[in-house]
């Protein structure tokens, strides 16, 4: 709302927002099909403004949305993350004393880089690739649509070598084998978002919030 600077530091001013991020809703109750469509939709259309301005989220996860009382979603935390390289770390020897992945969803981070959040990572993230588009939130979105479905993340693992490798080789478990009366229709969504190559995903988040609106009618 407010930019300024007293006694020489600056200030930003934002919107307070009363409500609970999505991984707090989950750990109380389970999400309706059709709040997970109008969320996710909402979400993309959200993520499809900021693309449009040029600016890729970087971090998306379920800790970073937030829906009011009135069943708004709010994205937070726009900007902060950037794409990490991992082209410099080499799997541990299973004989050292490797630390293990106490928090899945903490941030991995170099000296002066703040990484983003290894679970919800896009392939082309975890690769350590320099140059990622719009298309990896929209794989990052996936994941958040594929927890608050199921209740657990598609790629886990205790230490950040297994998360990346689940990410970039491995397959999610499937939808209905995990939540059986999942709509087949929602499923595909969540999937087409998940494909593991950028051109296999939809190519824009709002393509992928026109489909998840045409779901919910």
């Amino acid at each position: 709302y407010e930019i300024g600077e007293i006694d020489d530091i600056p200030y930003i001013v934002m919107e307070y927002v009363h409500g609970k991020t999505l991984i707090e809703r989950l750990h109380k109750e389970p999400f309706s099909f059709s709040d997970i469509a109008s969320i996710g939709a909402q979400s993309a259309l959200a993520l499809a403004e900021a693309h449009d301005a040029g600016i890729i989220h970087r971090d998306v996860k379920s800790s970073n949305i937030l829906v009011n009382e009135r069943g708004q979603v709010k994205m937070l935390d726009f900007g902060l993350a950037k794409p990490g390289i991992f082209s410099n770390l080499k799997e541990p020897d299973p004989n050292s004393s490797y630390p293990r992945l106490l928090n899945p969803t903490s941030s991995i981070t170099e000296p002066g880089i703040l990484m983003g959040t290894v679970t919800y990572m896009s392939p082309e993230q975890a690769a350590g690739k320099e140059q990622i588009d719009n298309r990896s939130d929209i794989f990052s979105l996936g994941i958040v649509l594929y927890e608050i479905t199921t209740g657990i993340l598609p790629f886990d693992g205790s230490t950040y070598f297994q998360i990346i490798e689940g990410i970039t080789n491995a397959e999610p478990k499937p939808i209905v084998s995990l939540r059986s009366d999942t709509p087949e229709a929602l499923v595909s969504i969540i999937m087409k978002a998940l494909q593991k190559e950028p051109i296999n995903r939809y190519q824009t988040a709002q393509v992928m919030a026109d489909q998840l609106t045409h779901y919910i009618k």
